[in-house]
């Protein structure tokens, strides 16, 4: 006896119609539990990546963070700056850290390489032809401004070229450091230049009467008879005969180059730094113009 037919029961076509229902991500709740997933997904990965590049902060050349904070961390940071001012003291502060850094492998001989020599050098390069093309380039500082924005990275470029002068376990990245000081150097003296060229005499013999305030006071902290002292005091020397001439903008550079000695001072050996003297160099007042 044939089975008695069902008529409630659906027919193939209805059952695949049907299921078609109930494939994944067809309806609008799906696709909000698909919203939502990625969401979480993209909140864990930023908080993973924050995590990490909090941890690799504070790594050094040696250590694999390293290379992640460099080529990672410090690019996307990079990317969130959206002016030239902000973008520039970015630029500024990463010089800063290789400085910092350099230290850290003359502290730890353990640590120091030639890979991670060139990677410290390398980068410092890079930090420093970022924030001249930065300099050169933007419309939001003055002639002033750029000088001095200027003068701070060839502070810390000279101060890069320094240790690696001195310190012969730095020898092998000797000529890139001088390169990258040069770099910085001869931007600033352009600098200069353009700004003594085409700028009235009054408002440039105003910008060097405040350049030998400052030098006057900085000087004060340098200890007698160092080596920053001796450089400083001839640059100003030199200085002084330049402006006695009528070549403001020789006069400037010489000046900028007191103010470089004195911001070296800090990264030197403490016999270097005449560490220990009795008593701190008082120049009195510098007379603009001298």
């Amino acid at each position: 006896m044939p089975p008695t037919s069902n008529d409630s029961s659906p027919t193939p076509r209805e059952t695949i119609h049907d299921q078609s229902k109930l494939q994944p991500f067809s309806g609008p709740n799906n696709k909000k539990i698909l919203g939502l997933s990625m969401l979480g997904i993209f909140i864990i990965a930023v908080a993973s990546f924050i995590a990490v590049a909090f941890v690799a902060e504070t790594s050094t050349p040696d250590e694999k963070l390293y290379e992640f904070k460099t080529k990672f961390v410090e690019p996307v940071l990079s990317k969130t700056k959206l002016s030239d001012e902000s973008k520039l003291d970015y630029t500024s502060s990463l010089l800063q850290k290789r400085v910092a850094e350099l230290l850290v492998l003359y502290t730890d001989q353990s640590t120091t390489s030639p890979q991670t020599l060139n990677s410290v050098a390398n980068l410092t390069h890079k930090h420093t032809a970022d924030s001249v093309w930065l300099i050169e380039n933007t419309n939001a500082l003055t002639a002033q401004e750029k000088i001095t924005a200027l003068s701070y990275i060839t502070n810390t470029t000279r101060a890069f070229e320094t240790l690696t002068d001195d310190w012969e376990e730095f020898d092998s990245i000797k000529d890139s450091s001088g390169d990258t000081q040069n770099l910085s150097q001869n931007s600033l003296q352009s600098e200069v230049e353009k700004f003594a060229s085409t700028t009235d005499a009054t408002t440039v013999s105003a910008y060097i009467g405040e350049q030998l305030t400052i030098v006057g006071e900085e000087i004060k902290d340098v200890a007698p008879n160092s080596r920053a002292q001796r450089l400083a005091l001839t640059r100003i020397d030199d200085a002084g005969e330049s402006i006695s001439d009528g070549k403001f903008a020789e006069g400037l550079n010489f000046i900028l180059r007191a103010r470089q000695a004195i911001a070296v001072d800090k990264y030197l050996f403490a016999s270097e730094r005449g560490e220990g003297a009795p008593e701190t160099y008082d120049p009195g007042v510098i007379p603009e113009g001298s």
